[in-house]
C-alpha cells in the first residue's frame, strides 16, 4: 500500500469517528460505528456484503431530519433499511446505515370509514394487520416475509405478494408518503392536480414544486421511449416509475415506491386498506409434471381466484426435511406430485367461495387430472399450508454444503401464455451450465422464483451466474417480460436495466435521480450508475473470504464443519418476526440486530473469516452477540434454513472459556450436580442466603446471582431413585411383574430441588402396569452433562454423558424406554449428547429417550395404554410448553396427556420462552432481560388465568419464572396426572 493510500485510509477513519461523535451528540437513539456492528450491517438476504461507513438508529423522526441534515452537511452517503431482508443487495452499502425497524415504528391516523392509516416506515406488516384485524381490515400487500418485513422497506422496494392478482402491487396501495429530500427539506408525496400552481392541500411548492415539474417534464420527454420499454405485465418494479406520471394528474408517492432510497427519505407512509374477506377457500392442485402445471395456470386463472402459488417437487422434499413442515407436507400432499398450484377464491359469501372450488375440481378434470384437488378444510389448516408456502425461499435455502440456491435471476415475469415454454427453456440453460433451480411463487403472475444452484466461493459458478443471467434477461426481454417482478433491483439487478429498457429510459431514470439527488448521496449504486452485479469484491464471500479449520468439541459434520454451520444463515430474517413462536426472545425485548439469531450467526461469520481480528472467535464482540442467547433452541426448529445458535453458543464458550478462563458464578452452576447430595444433607445452610436479605446483596456482589430473585430451594427429602424404586428387585419400585418395563431418569433439578414430581411421575407409571427400573449404580447420580455444557466445560459434559450412556446403554439395547421429566436434560440426549459423543451407542439411547408426556401418548397411540384417571379438582388448565419441548415437536404430547384426564379443558398457550433459562433469570445483570422475555405472553397470560385454572408447566426454570413474576403455582405435568390417580 502506497503512502498515499495510507494516508486516505487514516483520513476515513478520522472521518467516521467525527461523524460518528457528531451523531452521537445530535439525536437521542444509538450510534453504533464500532467494527462487529458494521458487519452485522454489511448484508442482507443477497449475496452481497459491503461495510457501511457506521450505523444510526433513530429514536424519533426528529432524530431522522437531523441525521438527513447532518450527512447532507458532510457530504455522507445514506441508506435507509427496515428489516434487512432484502434479496438484490437494496440495504447494504457504503453509507451510513439508518435502522427505522427498532423505534420507528408506531401506527397513526387510522380512519375505519375511508379505509386508510398512516404509519411510520419501520412498522412490521404483521403487526399493522394485527392492529387492523379488530376493524375487520387489513393491508393486502401480503409479502411472505410479512413477520419482519417493515412497511418502508415494502414502499422502497414496490412489494407485491401472494395476492397481487387481486390487490397489486405496493404502488397501487400507498396513498401518500412523507419524507426528507437529500437536502433536508421536508414534504408530502401525495396525489397531484394536472395543473400545478391552482393551490390546494396536496399541492407541491418550493422545492417539492420544482421537482414535479421536472418529473413531468422528463416523463413527457421520453414518453415514447417508456411507452415501448416497460413491458406490459403486473410484475414490472424495476427502474422508477415514471409510467404513473400523468401531466392530467397523478400521484406523486407512486414516483417513490419502488425507488430503494435513491430519491427520499421516508418518515410516515399513508396507506390504502381493504376489509378482510370473510370467507376463504383453498384448493391444492396436484400435477404428474411441471408443464402441465403451468399450462393450466391460464384456465385456473380464468376462475377469478385472489392467489394462484406455485410449490414445485424439490420444495416439497426439502419440506418434509424440516420438522416444523413436514405434518403439513405429509397431510396435504398426495404422493410424490412433479408440482402444486395453490389456488385460493376469497369473498363474504361462503357459497360462492364452495362454488369457485367446485369449478377448480371439474376444471382439473377437464385438463385430464381428476381427483387431483385437495381442499385442506377450515382457516387453521388452510394458515399451515400458506405458512409452508411463505417459507418458500428459506426451505430452499437449507440445502447444506457450499452450493445454494442463489437470488439473481428469480424476479422475471411474463406473461401467462408464455409460463410454459418459459420455465422448460430456462430449466435448459440451468442444465447446460451443469446446475438446477427450484420453482416457487406467484404462477397467478407469471412470476416464479427460481434459483440456480451455484457456489459463489468458487470463480467458476460466479461466471456461471453471470452467464445464466445474461441468457436468462435476453430470454425475458424476447417474450417482453420483466426481469424485474418483485423483488427489486439493487446491486443484482440494476445493470441490466439497460439492456432490458433501453438507452433512452436508463437516461430518464438518471435525470430523476439527479433532479432529487444532485450528488447521488442517497443509497448510491442503485438503479442508476450501478456496479456489476458479478463484481466479487462486494460479494459476501470475496475472492480472499477463508474460514481456518475450528478444533470443535461437538460433531459439525452433518453442516460440513462449523464454518458451514455459521453459513447456513442466509440472513432471510425470519429471526426478527414479532409473532407467536419461541424465536428469537432476546431480539424481542431488545429490537436489536446484535441479539438476534441473523445478528448472532453473522457475527460468527466475521469472526471465523477473520474480520474481527487475529482471535475474533473467542472475542468480546462475539460474546457480547451471544450474552443474550438463552438457549431457548427455538431456532433449531424456527429458523427454515436450521440455523442451531444454542449449539453454536456451546461451541464458543469451549473456546472462550479456554481463552479467558471460568468465572466462579459459572464454576457453581457448571459444577452443581457434583456438590448436590452435599447441599441436600444441610439443605439450611445452602438455602440461608434467601433467607437473610444481606447474604442475597452479598451474593450480587461477589457472585453475580440477582438478590431480586430466590434460588432454588434445596430439599432435604431429595429424591432416591434407587431406594425409591428399588431397582434392584426383579421387578422394580411397583407395578405388574408382566408388564413393560421403563427406566425413569431422574435428573438433577427434579431429584434434588422438587422431588414430588419423579415421585409423581414413578407412580403415573407403576398405575401404567409398567416396571419402574433406574439406571443407576452405587456411585454418584447419573447427570446429562447440561450444566457443564451451557457454562463452557463440554469435556466435562461429555464425561457425565459418557457415564449415562454406559448405564443406559443396556436398557435401550433391550428396547426399554428411557422416560425423563425435565425438558431440557432428559433432550439433550436426543441433541447435544449426539454431537459430543457421535456413534451408534449416542444415537440408540437417543432413539429410546423420551418425556414422560411422549411415552403416554406413543402407549395410547399404540394402543396399550393401561392408566385409569380421574377428574381432577381443577379441570381447567393453562398449559406452557418448555421451549425445548417446542423444539423437538414434543409441546403437543404434552397436551394429550393431560387431556387423559377426564374432563380436563386444556388452553395450550402460545408463548415464547419464559426467560429464565436456567441460571440465565438468576444472573444479575441479565434480571430485567429475563422479566421483559416473560412480559412478552407468558406471564401476562398467567396473571388472567382464573383462580380456578391449574397453571401446568413442564420446564423446572418456567415454573419458577411463573412463581417469581406471576405469583402463581404451576404443576409438573406428572403431578396433575399422579393427582387423577387418587380420583
Amino acid at each position: 500500500m502506497s503512502h498515499h493510500q495510507h494516508a486516505a485510509g487514516d483520513q476515513g477513519r478520522r472521518d467516521d469517528r467525527t461523524l460518528a461523535q457528531r451523531l452521537a451528540g445530535e439525536i437521542e437513539g444509538e450510534v453504533l460505528f464500532d467494527r462487529a456492528s458494521r458487519g452485522r450491517y454489511a448484508t442482507d438476504a443477497s449475496i452481497y456484503q459491503i461495510d457501511p461507513l457506521g450505523v444510526a438508529v433513530p429514536r424519533t423522526e426528529e432524530d431522522v431530519a437531523r441525521i438527513v441534515a447532518l450527512t447532507a452537511e458532510t457530504g455522507t452517503p445514506l441508506l435507509p433499511r427496515g428489516g434487512g431482508t432484502s434479496q438484490c443487495g437494496q440495504t447494504v452499502g457504503a453509507a451510513l446505515v439508518v435502522d427505522f425497524s427498532k423505534y420507528l415504528n408506531r401506527i397513526f391516523d387510522l380512519d375505519v370509514e375511508r379505509r386508510r392509516v398512516t404509519v411510520q416506515p419501520g412498522l412490521v406488516l404483521d403487526v399493522l394487520n394485527r392492529a387492523l384485524r379488530p376493524h375487520g381490515l387489513f393491508f393486502p400487500v401480503d409479502v411472505s416475509t410479512g413477520s419482519r418485513a417493515t412497511l418502508g422497506g415494502m414502499a422502497g422496494n414496490n412489494s407485491c405478494g401472494a395476492r397481487s392478482i387481486r390487490y397489486g402491487n405496493m404502488v397501487h396501495n400507498v396513498h401518500a408518503i412523507e419524507g426528507l429530500l437529500a437536502d433536508g427539506t421536508a414534504g408530502r408525496f401525495g396525489p397531484v392536480a394536472g395543473n400545478p400552481g391552482a393551490g390546494g392541500p396536496d399541492e407541491p411548492a418550493g422545492r417539492f414544486g420544482d421537482l414535479l415539474a421536472r418529473v413531468r417534464d422528463v416523463a413527457a420527454d421520453r414518453a415514447d421511449a417508456i411507452e415501448r420499454g416497460f413491458p406490459k405485465v403486473l410484475r414490472r418494479v424495476g427502474g422508477y416509475n415514471l409510467e404513473t406520471v400523468d401531466p392530467s394528474g397523478h400521484n406523486f408517492a407512486s414516483l417513490l415506491v419502488g425507488s430503494e432510497g435513491t430519491l427520499a427519505t421516508f418518515t410516515r407512509l399513508e396507506l390504502d386498506l381493504q376489509p378482510i374477506p370473510a370467507h376463504r377457500a383453498l384448493g391444492i392442485c396436484h400435477f404428474p409434471t411441471f408443464r402441465r402445471a403451468m399450462e393450466a395456470t391460464r384456465d385456473i386463472v380464468g376462475l377469478g381466484p385472489t392467489a394462484v402459488e406455485l410449490v414445485d417437487r424439490k420444495m416439497i422434499e426439502l419440506a418434509r426435511d424440516i420438522a416444523m413442515y413436514r405434518p403439513v407436507a405429509d397431510r396435504f400432499v398426495r404422493g410424490t406430485p412433479a408440482a402444486l398450484l395453490l389456488v385460493e377464491f376469497a369473498g363474504d359469501d361462503p357459497a360462492e367461495q364452495r362454488e369457485k372450488l367446485s369449478r377448480l375440481v371439474e376444471l382439473m378434470g377437464d385438463l385430464g387430472l381428476p381427483d387431483s384437488v385437495v381442499d385442506p378444510g377450515g382457516a387453521t389448516e388452510q394458515s399451515a399450508v400458506w405458512e409452508l408456502r411463505k417459507a418458500g425461499l428459506n426451505i430452499v435455502m437449507s440445502m447444506k454444503g457450499d452450493g445454494k440456491p442463489v437470488s439473481f435471476i428469480e424476479d422475471c415475469a411474463v406473461r401467462l401464455e408464455d409460463l410454459p415454454d418459459y420455465t422448460e427453456r430456462l430449466d435448459a440453460v440451468f442444465e447446460r451450465h451443469g446446475t438446477a433451480g427450484t420453482w416457487y411463487a406467484h404462477a397467478s403472475v407469471g412470476c416464479l422464483h427460481v434459483r440456480p444452484i451455484l457456489n459463489l466461493k468458487d470463480e467458476v459458478d460466479v461466471r456461471k451466474m453471470r452467464a445464466i443471467a445474461e441468457e436468462a434477461f435476453a430470454m425475458v426481454r424476447e417474450y417482453r417480460g420483466s426481469h424485474s417482478g418483485e423483488h427489486g433491483d439493487g446491486l443484482v439487478r440494476s445493470e441490466f436495466h439497460e439492456a432490458m429498457f433501453g438507452r433512452e429510459v436508463v437516461s430518464a431514470f438518471e435525470e430523476v435521480k439527479d433532479a432529487f439527488d444532485p450528488a447521488g448521496r442517497l443509497n448510491p449504486g442503485k438503479i442508476v450508475r450501478p456496479p456489476r452485479m458479478d463484481d466479487r469484491s462486494l460479494f459476501r464471500f470475496p475472492p480472499d473470504y477463508r474460514t481456518p479449520e475450528v478444533d470443535t468439541v461437538l460433531d459439525w459434520s452433518d453442516w460440513h464443519g462449523f464454518a458451514g454451520a455459521v453459513e447456513m444463515c442466509n440472513n432471510n430474517g425470519a429471526c426478527r418476526k414479532l409473532d407467536a413462536g419461541v424465536m428469537c426472545p432476546s431480539f424481542r425485548v431488545s429490537g436489536d440486530e446484535q441479539h438476534v439469531t441473523r445478528g448472532r450467526a453473522n457475527t460468527l461469520r466475521l469472526a471465523l473469516s477473520g474480520r474481527l481480528g487475529a482471535n475474533g472467535f473467542a472475542s468480546r464482540a462475539v460474546a457480547d452477540a451471544l450474552d443474550l442467547c438463552v438457549g431457548c433452541k427455538g431456532c433449531r426448529r424456527e429458523c427454515p434454513t436450521g440455523v442451531d445458535m444454542a449449539r453454536m453458543k456451546v461451541e464458543f464458550l469451549h473456546h472462550h472459556r479456554r481463552c479467558h478462563g471460568l468465572p466462579l458464578r459459572a464454576r457453581l452452576v457448571a459444577w452443581l450436580p457434583r456438590y448436590a447430595p452435599l447441599a441436600a444433607r444441610v439443605p439450611a445452610l445452602f438455602n440461608a442466603r434467601d433467607r437473610w436479605p444481606v447474604l442475597g446483596r452479598a451474593s450480587e456482589r461477589w457472585l453475580g446471582f440477582s438478590a431480586r430473585r430466590p434460588l432454588p430451594r434445596w430439599r432435604s427429602d431429595s429424591f432416591r431413585p434407587r431406594t425409591e424404586l428399588s431397582a434392584t428387585t426383579p421387578h422394580g419400585a411397583s407395578g405388574d411383574p408382566a408388564g413393560a418395563e421403563v427406566v425413569l431418569f431422574a435428573d438433577t433439578f427434579s431429584r434434588w430441588f422438587e422431588p414430588e414430581v419423579p415421585r409423581a411421575a414413578a407412580r403415573v407409571l407403576a398405575a401404567a402396569g409398567c416396571r419402574v427400573r433406574t439406571a443407576e449404580t452405587a456411585r454418584r447420580p447419573l447427570c446429562c452433562g447440561r450444566t457443564f455444557l451451557t457454562n463452557g466445560l463440554p469435556e466435562r459434559a461429555r464425561a457425565e454423558a459418557w457415564r449415562s450412556l454406559s448405564a443406559l446403554l443396556p436398557f435401550a439395547e433391550r428396547g426399554i424406554p428411557i422416560v425423563g421429566l425435565e425438558p431440557s436434560c432428559l433432550l439433550t440426549f436426543r441433541d447435544e449428547i449426539p454431537a459430543l459423543l457421535p456413534g451408534p451407542e449416542s444415537r440408540l439411547v437417543a432413539q429410546h429417550a423420551m418425556l414422560l408426556e411422549e411415552w403416554l401418548v406413543h402407549e395410547r397411540d399404540r394402543g396399550t395404554l393401561r392408566l385409569a384417571l380421574g377428574p381432577v379438582a381443577e379441570p381447567r388448565m393453562l398449559l406452557h410448553s418448555h421451549c425445548h419441548q417446542k423444539a423437538f415437536e414434543a409441546a403437543e404430547a404434552v397436551r394429550a396427556a393431560l387431556e387423559l384426564v377426564p374432563g380436563a379443558e386444556v388452553e395450550h398457550l402460545r408463548s415464547s420462552c419464559c426467560g429464565m433459562a436456567g441460571a440465565f433469570g438468576h444472573e444479575a445483570e441479565h434480571f430485567d432481560t429475563s422479566m421483559r422475555m416473560g412480559e412478552l405472553s407468558l406471564l401476562p397470560a398467567v396473571r388472567a388465568a382464573g383462580p380456578d385454572t391449574r397453571i401446568v408447566a413442564g420446564g423446572t426454570s418456567c415454573r419458577q419464572q411463573i412463581a417469581d413474576g406471576a405469583g402463581r403455582r404451576a404443576s409438573h405435568p406428572a403431578q396433575v396426572l399422579a393427582e387423577a390417580l387418587s380420583q
